[in-house]
């Protein structure tokens, strides 16, 4: 019994500091998709389809210019990783970002079929509204303007987060995102 307690006690913190973690990832849904008959073969070269490197968010944290910039360069290493250079002019493909931020609520508790019941589990609280994050990638054919590849990332936003631990996770949704994008073919 005495071995116990304190394997218990070990147990316990590791899973208290992993389950901010987790939670993130439960809630977080991925979902690639490369657009059959693409053929990766002829695209080496790849751009930001904007000058900037994704559009502004409304997101105070995730607009800051150092921030964007570390966004960008954490994207060039990633499809450096994957065989594909960035350049500034004529590429093959570009790539566009796009983030929505969406006020979600519990539709079942707004259903018409419960009105005029008085029933307490149907009160709207707190818990019963929330936001969700919702990034959008899309590869384009840079000469014909075709869609050759998308993902898009969505999870429920976590406004306790720290600053920075927002900006972790952000950042770990676009390396999640990329790692189902086509590597470079010869």
């Amino acid at each position: 019994m005495k071995r116990f307690v304190p394997l218990l006690i070990i147990l316990t913190a590791m899973l208290l500091a992993s389950c901010s973690e987790r939670g993130f990832n439960s809630r977080l849904n991925i979902e690639s998709q490369l657009v059959p008959g693409v053929d990766f073969g002829g695209y080496h070269t790849w751009k930001f389809a904007r000058e900037e490197e994704y559009p502004r968010t409304g997101i105070d944290i995730l607009d800051e210019p150092a921030y964007r910039e570390s966004v960008a360069k954490l994207m060039i290493g990633q499809m450096d990783q994957l065989g594909y250079q960035s350049v500034t002019a004529d590429p093959d493909m570009v790539i566009i970002l796009q983030l929505m931020v969406e006020q979600k609520f519990d539709e079942q508790k707004m259903n018409d079929v419960y009105q005029g019941y008085d029933m307490a589990w149907a009160q709207m609280g707190g818990d019963d509204y929330w936001k969700e994050g919702s990034l959008y990638m899309f590869a384009m054919d840079a000469k014909t303007g075709r869609q050759i590849w998308s993902s898009k990332a969505d999870a429920k936003l976590d406004e306790q987060a720290s600053s920075s631990t927002k900006k972790e996770r952000f950042k770990k949704v676009i390396t999640m995102m990329l790692e189902d994008f086509p590597p470079a073919t010869k």
